[in-house]
């Protein structure tokens, strides 16, 4: 069974986990950094912190975006 990583982020207005796979990270990163979305926000796939069911698909607003990625910047920090 392989380990995966993940972070929480409070983004959504309650603890939600985000998968950590390189493919997820750069993913978030590409979506908070475009302008583009700013009307319109984007899905991420996450679900409730202790919530042993599958990854959804959730729409986040832009803001939100930033407030998921500014998370995983600061889980990244922790692991050096």
């Amino acid at each position: 069974m392989a380990i995966m990583e993940s972070f929480e982020s409070n983004a959504l207005g309650s603890p939600f986990e985000y998968r950590a796979y390189l493919s997820d990270q750069v993913m978030l990163i590409v979506k908070a950094k475009n302008p583009d979305l700013l009307n319109t926000g984007a899905e991420l796939p996450c679900r409730p912190v202790g919530d042993p069911a599958d990854y959804q698909w959730i729409r986040h607003t832009y803001a939100q975006l930033g407030i998921v990625l500014a998370d995983m910047d600061r889980w990244e920090l922790t692991k050096r």
